[in-house]
């Protein structure tokens, strides 16, 4: 057990609809079958790890205001403070602040943030979950790290909001 990452991406309509009524939002998250769904990320435990490679320290260690990029994990703005949704409340971007994340994380290749990783620092900087070092592991947070990028480019693309959650 641990603590996973996932993303939904939804028009601004449907991220009306649930900071109106955030019970629509669990209903969506937890329904089985949205799971493969095509507007479903899946960041698992690697989160830690691509936000140390987009922002070169963990996602609790990080300082508002955020930077576009700093809030492709965790924008901080919250769509119901008193729901849980596992490890607390969603969070959301806007199809403006999408678009501005996009630029911001595609600014940087691939091969430039596989360049960061470095598992000594991120386990001394206690990045969750740890066992940074093993060479297996920079390749499943470089994968999660394109999942990602690839998420947010078909969003921007589609004039759509970012919603984040943790379970």
């Amino acid at each position: 057990m641990g603590m996973i990452l996932n993303l939904i991406r939804v028009s601004e309509e449907t991220l009306e609809g649930f900071l109106a009524n955030s019970e629509l939002l669990e209903e969506m998250v937890y329904d089985a079958e949205n799971f493969d769904a095509e507007w479903y990320c899946d960041v698992e435990k690697a989160w830690d790890g691509v936000q140390y490679l987009i922002s070169g320290k963990s996602a609790m260690h990080l300082n508002t205001p955020l930077s576009p990029v700093d809030r492709a994990l965790f924008s901080q703005t919250f769509i119901d403070v008193e729901q849980d949704l596992g490890y607390g409340p969603g969070q959301y971007l806007s199809s403006k602040e999408v678009k501005e994340t996009y630029a911001a994380l595609s600014s940087c290749s691939i091969e430039d943030y596989g360049k960061r990783y470095n598992g000594a620092d991120m386990d001394a900087q206690g990045i969750y979950p740890g066992g940074w070092s093993d060479e297996e592991s920079k390749e499943y947070v470089i994968d999660s790290l394109k999942d990602l990028i690839e998420f947010y480019a078909q969003a921007s693309k589609n004039n759509e909001a970012v919603v984040t959650f943790m379970n």
